[in-house]
């Protein structure tokens, strides 16, 4: 928020600068979207009848049917920021899919030039995949029950050319609270779109039109004679295929004292993670975050001095199990060193370090089925003896 001022001349400003967000402002709303958002053009405005919380992970796995994902693990979607009521009886999730184009016609996908992905139409596949995870059928999108809002509508509410929505069923309440589910897809031609998944209960479904209404200006595309200077920041280059994340980690209580961590690919190429000193994972409770520096470092893990290299492949997961000293553990610091076009001896490599933080999900949230084809174990791993271990 802009601070106030009783210069008129500072309000003129300031309501310019709320105009006109710029990747740094976006960045401290929507922490992994905001690069989406600001290369698309689109201002995003807080509701007055919601509270935006960012803090952890989330998977919903309560709309998705246990017929598709229990096959494939990797169809799990993280969600990461969430619109709450004022009066908690209407939740809204965000999920920015990282799609944008250059030349208007199709997505940017720098390491796939033969992709050739319509950005128009890129929201329907993801559409596909949403209806494949809640029933766990094969669906076209003729088959897909859905609802498109009217044209004068789309333009009024986001600026946008097309806004549709979907009913998503609950097979279990989110928190215990939640029975009902709906999706929105706002779609702006040649800028990408924007997924909205909502959960209400049985009182916010009495007040659904004023829910909608209130969300209405939360995201706007700008008219071109309103677009603001993008600057490329810098960051390390990661392309997305559609919206689903290229490594998923999901951390969870495997046992009552046991955590495990989990690194699934999502990428077609290779992901080789160095396990030196500059990869670790702490675990450590909500109010210890003030004494991060001082927590216990966990490798991730070399079995011995020559075997340094994590190599995970396409849709492969590295599975690793911690012995902890206590079963409430609620957070996670993982950070890995990187590379997606190794080249050996690892010393001449491009290393690149990710670092995230997790929310440790419950023991009911474990995985209670994973293809052993997919697991990239620990004593299966391979590298030089380049590096020492963690002490």
């Amino acid at each position: 928020m802009k601070r106030l001022t009783f210069v008129v001349l500072f309000l003129i400003q300031i309501l310019f600068e709320l105009q006109a967000q710029s990747y740094e402002e976006l960045g401290d709303i929507f922490v992994h979207s905001a690069y989406t958002l600001s290369r698309n053009q689109v201002k995003y405005t807080q509701p007055a009848d919601f509270d935006l919380v960012r803090s952890g992970k989330d998977y919903l796995e309560c709309f998705h049917s246990e017929k598709y994902t229990s096959f494939n693990p990797a169809s799990l979607t993280i969600f990461v920021d969430k619109l709450i009521s004022k009066d908690k009886n209407f939740v809204v999730f965000i999920e920015i899919p990282p799609v944008f184009s250059r030349d208007s016609v199709y997505i940017d996908a720098d390491l796939l030039p033969d992709l050739k992905q319509e950005i128009n139409t890129s929201h329907c596949k993801d559409i596909r995949f949403d209806f494949r995870w809640n029933t766990g059928q094969n669906l076209s999108l003729d088959q897909c029950p859905i609802s498109y809002k009217s044209s004068d509508y789309a333009r009024s509410a986001f600026n946008a050319d097309t806004v549709l929505t979907y009913p998503l069923k609950i097979w279990k309440k989110y928190e215990n609270k939640y029975n009902n589910c709906q999706a929105m897809v706002i779609q702006k031609n040649t800028r990408g779109y924007i997924c909205l998944y909502i959960f209400y209960n049985d009182k916010g479904k009495k007040n659904f039109e004023y829910y909608m209404k209130s969300l209405n200006g939360v995201f706007w595309y700008r008219d071109p004679k309103d677009y603001i200077e993008f600057v490329e920041p810098k960051q390390d280059s990661i392309i997305y295929i559609g919206h689903r994340k290229e490594v998923d980690a999901r951390v969870y209580y495997s046992a009552h004292n046991e955590i495990t961590l989990e690194l699934m690919n999502f990428r077609y190429e290779e992901i080789v993670s160095l396990l030196d000193r500059g990869s670790f994972i702490k675990f450590y409770k909500a109010d210890e975050l003030y004494k991060l520096d001082k927590i216990k470092k966990y490798e991730l893990v070399a079995t011995d001095s020559m075997n340094v290299l994590a190599k995970i492949a396409s849709g492969k997961v590295y599975l690793l199990k911690y012995k902890v000293d206590a079963p409430d553990y609620q957070k996670v610091y993982l950070q890995m060193k990187y590379s997606r076009n190794f080249v050996s001896p690892p010393a001449d490599c491009d290393w690149k370090c990710y670092t995230d933080t997790f929310n440790i999900l419950p023991y009911r949230s474990r995985r209670t089925r994973l293809d052993e084809n997919m697991i990239v174990r620990k004593e299966k791993l391979s590298g030089e003896h380049v590096y020492d271990k963690l002490e």
